[in-house]
């Protein structure tokens, strides 16, 4: 009997050491996204429309939003999570194992942050990465900060997706509550091109392939 008792006072301390890296990710609470850390060894560098749309819906607060960010990672990578501003085409293989090479060094260091100024240098010389290929300083240290908590690898889609979101409500404030406003597609499009890549032109095309996206997926 004693035994058996012990047995499982053990399991229950076990339960509750167990680490935040185990926990289930949270989903959107009241628009603000809520977050608890993932465990990822791997990571897809081409993932699914379907499944980003799936994704970008579980924090996005309106479906035209979806299609926006959707259309607007598809015009900065065509959907590649690893994909690197320099090296855009990733079918050729000695660009993959360069995008590949470059995410696994920085995802080595991702745990303890000893990777971080190399990540925020080296993707500025790159010029961009990711499904985003965000470039400035403050979105990229940021980003990392996120992945870190997530504790993923840098190119996971649904992390990428959920910073996406992440940094339109805590960033942009501003622009979000207008967007509630103007919940249209072309809207929230040429937004996401002025706002990330600073050009009417961007939104236009961000606004053709949300179209479709939004048809396909809503």
């Amino acid at each position: 009997m004693k035994k058996i008792i012990c047995l499982i006072v053990c399991i229950c301390l076990f339960i509750t050491m167990m680490p935040i890296s185990m926990a289930q990710n949270d989903k959107s609470i009241n628009g603000q996204i809520e977050y608890s850390c993932h465990v990822v060894t791997q990571y897809k560098a081409k993932i699914s429309e379907k499944l980003l749309w799936q994704f970008l819906s579980d924090y996005s607060p309106t479906q035209e939003m979806t299609a926006a960010i959707l259309g607007f990672f598809w015009r900065e990578s065509s959907l590649k999570s690893d994909a690197v501003a320099r090296w855009p085409n990733l079918n050729n293989m000695h660009q993959k194992d360069i995008c590949q090479q470059f995410t696994e060094k920085v995802d080595k260091g991702l745990k303890d942050g000893s990777t971080k100024k190399y990540f925020i240098k080296q993707t500025r010389k790159y010029g961009g990465y990711g499904l985003g290929q965000w470039y400035s300083k403050n979105y990229l240290s940021a980003f990392y900060d996120f992945a870190q908590e997530w504790g993923t690898s840098i190119a996971d889609a649904e992390m990428r997706c959920a910073f996406t979101v992440w940094s339109i409500q805590h960033q942009h404030k501003k622009h979000l509550n207008i967007l509630k406003d103007y919940s249209d597609i072309y809207t929230n499009s040429l937004w996401m091109g002025s706002i990330y890549d600073g050009s009417k032109t961007a939104g236009n095309t961000i606004y053709a392939k949300a179209k479709e996206f939004y048809k396909k997926y809503k």
